[in-house]
């Protein structure tokens, strides 16, 4: 694939690595920040995007096929299409997964939380999206299984199990210009064609002693319906669903809404926070009639 590819290593040691690779792919490389560092700064959140943003205004300029920032590590990625436009990790995993699938049909996996438009991608292709637990680790081990086309955490990690079980971005680079040269596709291309669905997510505090309760309400009331218990507990509705899942490392809960609908993603946020809301203040008395006596 005689393609033109901005790469921003972060000043990683993949710059040590990535530029042979991408010559014996033919490919024609705009290094940008090559020189490897023993100490890579990190940037607060705004300037980082205006770095992404900078990448993606070359990566438009120069015509290119494509524009990828690696982390210093290697293990994540950015990325570019060749329009300038960043995007999203969501995006970019459900570009993947459609070049993925369309070249071997298998599973891919992603976190529980993950869009409801992966579903639908991998159901158009004869493949098959299965939600892990939310962890990274999580992720990798369930991307063991034999079916795994391709597996994501949702943050720019890509595996690839047929090359190895981690993330991976090296390889990441090379998978998705390999796939980009087989299929005559682009990645706006493919960005165009993402379902569009409603994705909201809100957050709510939730003590660890009452994370319990939380979950044994939910099974409570949805004992009749159709639901996923991978992490946490998500609802199937009509056009979607809605995930309560508590947050492994802080005392809070996740209320995440994937639908067809705007207004039904909206109403199902807002249930679902108060049901969380709810059950912390009915179980706050009784916590303090235990301190008390």
């Amino acid at each position: 694939a005689a393609f033109k590819v901005v790469l921003d290593y972060n000043n990683g040691a993949v710059a040590m690595v990535l530029p042979q690779i991408l010559r014996e792919l033919n490919c024609s490389v705009i290094p940008l920040n090559a020189a490897p560092a023993e100490i890579v700064m990190e940037q607060d959140d705004s300037t980082f995007q205006a770095h992404l943003q900078e990448m993606g205004v070359i990566t438009s300029a120069v015509k290119a096929k494509i524009g990828v920032f690696i982390d210093s590590p290697g293990e994540r990625c950015f990325i570019v299409d060749e329009t300038g436009t960043l995007l999203s990790h969501d995006q970019a995993f459900a570009v993947l997964t459609h070049l993925a699938l369309s070249a071997k049909k298998g599973m891919v996996l992603g976190p529980a939380s993950t869009s409801l438009a992966f579903s639908m991608i991998a159901e158009q292709l004869g493949g098959r999206f299965v939600p892990t637990k939310i962890t990274p680790g999580a992720v990798l081990r369930a991307a063991q299984h034999s079916e795994t086309v391709l597996a994501s955490d949702g943050g720019g990690g890509f595996c690839w199990p047929d090359f190895a079980v981690s993330f991976d971005a090296i390889f990441t680079v090379a998978r998705v210009l390999e796939l980009l040269a087989v299929s005559g596709t682009s990645l706006g291309a493919l960005r165009s064609r993402i379902p569009q669905v409603t994705h909201r997510t809100a957050v709510e505090f939730c003590p660890w002693e009452v994370k319990g309760r939380v979950m044994r309400t939910m099974m409570e009331r949805h004992l009749k319906d159709r639901v996923d218990l991978t992490d946490g507990v998500k609802v199937f509705v009509d056009d979607g669903w809605v995930l309560v899942a508590p947050d492994p490392d802080r005392p809070e809960y996740y209320i995440i809404a994937s639908t067809r609908d705007a207004g039904h993603a909206n109403r199902l946020v807002e249930e679902y926070s108060q049901l969380v809301r709810s059950v912390v203040a009915e179980a706050a008395p009784q916590a303090e009639a235990v301190v008390e006596t």
